[in-house]
């Protein structure tokens, strides 16, 4: 039994019923009526950004695996391409024609040392959910 209380709502209005689990994303409390296990067996609160977080873990999936059987057979990962790929994406660590592997600055990082990667559009796109806890 958890010793924890559900965080769920705002600061004069929280849940507070007896936790379930903790969101994998967010790190919060949530009970049974806040949150639940995805069958992947992910505990996710109800919090919009986790549950964006969790949509687009399962198109990620879908997406790199439709980008696997291009490479297999030497193409680029992107569906409408059909260029050999030269280049790899420091994401999805998928393989592209240099078209489609930009590039760009990693603004991420706190100190002056601005580092580039290079990503493909589909990664490049989904870091600004990522990028912040929760």
């Amino acid at each position: 039994m958890s010793q924890h209380s559900c965080q769920e709502g705002h600061i004069w209005g929280r849940c507070g019923a007896a936790a379930a689990s903790s969101c994998v994303y967010c790190g919060r409390w949530f009970c049974s009526e806040h949150g639940g296990r995805t069958p992947e067996n992910i505990d996710v609160c109800v919090r919009p950004r986790c549950q964006s977080k969790t949509r687009d873990l399962a198109e990620h999936q879908l997406y790199v695996g439709r980008m696997e059987q291009r490479n297999r057979v030497g193409i680029c990962g992107l569906d409408s391409c059909e260029e050999r790929y030269t280049a790899s994406c420091s994401g999805c660590r998928g393989f592209y024609c240099g078209e489609h592997v930009s590039s760009r600055e990693d603004r991420r990082t706190i100190d002056a040392d601005r580092r580039m990667v290079a990503t493909c559009d589909h990664c490049w796109k989904r870091r600004a959910l990522w990028s912040r806890r929760g």
